[in-house]
């Protein structure tokens, strides 16, 4: 087994590993999909926050370290039983230390509300002499539970459902006013940003060059699955990026959004039946999405697209 840093050139190679054992596993019961990837890289500095471990075979596994304090890992499905996770959370631990203590404040939020609290005023519990490490885990996996525990994680309130639909049969929801629902075009990049800010105020993160950099990824991205809902006075009310992954057959949706004047309108329906159409027309035969346990009315509005709750990815804490 060899470790080494990321280099741009294991992209393709970290792709295949996630997608392989998205196909592996039962829908739904995965961790990182390759729309979490690409949602994410911008700016995550990979050659110094991801690691990457081979043997023969090819990538056996990633640790992937945002900072200040979360690690993101998988390994081969067939290598699940081995140390080779514990190797992973070994260089975790090691790199916390290089960023400032804290206490991750979003475990212990309970409300949409409370979390733009949180981002707007820190919460004095934010502020900690001590350093911790965030991992997670999925309810279905009682190994990594079980290996989690074993190097003194401890099991947080905080949690993700993981939903799933089977996208074998796709009505057409209607919608109190009418929207064209079509791909962001390229004159439309800022508005589109604008239309991200507005649906997840105050969050502040997706920015133009950021929303250009995902586009550019072209290994997953696909500008047809980048969906807006325009309304009939031309203002963009509702998007999602959708993708497809031929691997797994398995379609996801990172971000999803609705300015909040156009909620209740059925917009945000009709917006993820549109993806859900264009998946399938891709390939697709399941479409999943997740989001923050606190957060009810996503949770609603999913369900009531037909998603059902298939797994939790519960949220684990290692105070250093």
């Amino acid at each position: 087994m060899h470790a080494h840093p990321f280099s741009q050139g294991d992209f393709a190679d970290l792709l295949g590993l996630i997608a392989d054992n998205a196909a592996a596993r039962p829908v739904g019961h995965t961790y990182l999909m390759t729309s979490d990837v690409v949602w994410q890289f911008p700016g995550c500095e990979p050659e110094t926050n991801i690691r990457l471990w081979r043997d023969e075979a090819g990538l056996a596994a990633f640790g992937w370290f945002q900072p200040p304090d979360t690690v993101l890992f998988d390994v081969r499905t067939d290598l699940e039983d081995t140390p080779l996770g514990g190797e992973v959370l070994s260089w975790a631990e090691d790199r916390r230390p290089r960023f400032p203590p804290g206490y991750p404040f979003h475990v212990d939020l309970k409300s949409m509300q409370e979390w733009a609290e949180a981002i707007e005023k820190p919460v004095p519990h934010r502020l900690s002499a001590n350093r911790y490490l965030v991992a997670s885990a999925l309810g279905s996996d009682t190994g990594r539970q079980r290996l989690l525990e074993q190097r003194g994680f401890e099991l947080s309130g905080h949690f993700e459902p993981v939903l799933t639909r089977s996208l074998d049969s796709i009505a057409t929801p209607v919608t109190q006013q009418p929207f064209e629902l079509r791909n962001v075009e390229e004159s439309e990049l800022d508005a589109r940003v604008a239309l991200h800010a507005a649906a997840w105020a105050p969050s502040r993160g997706f920015t133009l060059d950021r929303y250009r950099e995902i586009r550019s990824l072209t290994e997953v991205f696909d500008p047809t699955l980048d969906i807006v809902a325009v309304a009939a006075d031309g203002m963009l009310a509702s998007c999602t990026i959708a993708w497809a992954d031929p691997v797994s057959r398995i379609g996801s949706f990172e971000p999803f959004g609705t300015r909040p004047e156009y909620r209740g309108t059925g917009v945000s329906q009709a917006v993820l039946h549109e993806g859900f159409r264009r998946l399938a027309d891709k390939g697709m035969t399941f479409a999943r999405i997740y989001t923050a346990g606190f957060n009810q009315p996503a949770i609603r509005l999913y369900e009531n697209c037909g998603f059902v709750h298939v797994d939790d990815n519960r949220t684990y804490l290692k105070r250093l």
